[in-house]
């Protein structure tokens, strides 16, 4: 079944893979899978006069290659631009569809990090380390060893980040920053955001079976 043609690229779907481009690809080939959408603002004097979104559809695979399907508006005149609402819901279903249909081999990914280091690791956001997620301990910071558990943390998400916030003063904050973030009037509590616009189903999958953090 052909789910949607844009930009002469077709995804078609079968029992076990799907076709791009006229290239076919196994689901269990499929390592990660992200999505990211964005909306563009364009203002003149400060009043919003259009507006420009775009979607990005990456799959990455056990043998290198990645395949990036990019749906994105065009402004033809302020005021004046294209509207692919429609291609971009068809893009996420692709997305959902994906998901569902790799999460055995995506988790495997993951499953194998465990077995072998007793922890899994995460892209922090833009500008952060990387992070260590170890099965019923904690959540490490690499850059500093910074530690998020369940016991001092209280944990949040939105549509691309799981957001990590220590319940009380860090005790991982020395004397010296305690005194310039009082000065500065900045909390105490230590924030650190990872991004889950990467295989988000396996991060929230694996948060829950090991940590026991889940969201409704």
């Amino acid at each position: 079944m052909a789910l949607f043609d844009d930009s002469k690229k077709k995804f078609e779907f079968f029992d076990k893979g799907f076709i791009y481009n006229g290239e076919t690809y196994n689901y269990i080939d499929i390592l990660h899978i992200s999505y990211e959408g964005i909306v563009t603002d364009y203002k003149v004097n400060f009043v919003s006069v259009d507006e420009l979104k775009e979607a990005l559809c990456e799959i990455e695979l056990k043998n290198g290659k990645t395949i990036k399907h990019k749906i994105e508006e065009k402004q033809y005149l302020v005021g004046f631009s294209q509207n692919k609402t429609a291609q971009i819901k068809e893009l996420q279903s692709v997305f959902v569809h994906l998901l569902k249909e790799s999460f055995e081999s995506r988790l495997a990914y993951y499953q194998q990090e465990i077995d072998q280091n007793f922890y899994f690791s995460w892209k922090g956001a833009i500008g952060e380390d990387m992070f260590r997620v170890y099965p019923y301990l904690f959540i490490v910071r690499t850059r500093d060893g910074t530690t998020f558990s369940v016991e001092n943390s209280n944990f949040s998400r939105n549509s691309n980040e799981f957001i990590m916030t220590h319940k009380e003063a860090s005790p991982d904050l020395t004397l010296g920053s305690k005194l310039v973030r009082k000065m500065l009037r900045i909390g105490m509590e230590i924030e650190s955001r990872l991004t889950t616009k990467r295989d988000p189903d396996i991060f929230y999958y694996l948060l829950n079976k090991y940590m026991g953090i889940r969201f409704s």
